[in-house]
């Protein structure tokens, strides 16, 4: 059985927590962890939105001088594809177009 901390006129003391207690505070656990691949995936979409403008320019000037723009838009989409990852904690990043 878990226990909690509580504070009392004569210290500091353990009190097992009742069932009630003990459910809630696993459901929050559950939902804690749940949350925890979203707040990954936001790390992500933040970290690489500059990425983004980086590679819409380069493919601006590319169709601007009729050049090719394979490679930037294929990892303008592997960019997009990162919050798909199975690891997200170690995202890989694509390489970016030379």
């Amino acid at each position: 059985m878990a226990q909690k901390a509580v504070i009392t006129s004569s210290g500091l003391q353990m009190v097992d927590l009742s069932e009630a207690e003990e459910q809630e505070l696993i459901e929050k656990e559950a939902e804690w962890q749940n949350g925890a691949t979203e707040r990954q995936k936001d790390g992500i979409r933040y970290m690489r939105e500059e990425l983004f403008v980086e590679a819409d320019i380069a493919i601006y000037k590319l169709e601007d001088s009729g050049g090719d723009t394979t490679a930037w838009r294929t990892y303008r989409q592997e960019l997009r594809d990162m919050t798909s990852q199975s690891n997200l904690e170690n995202p890989v990043w694509p390489t970016k177009p030379s």
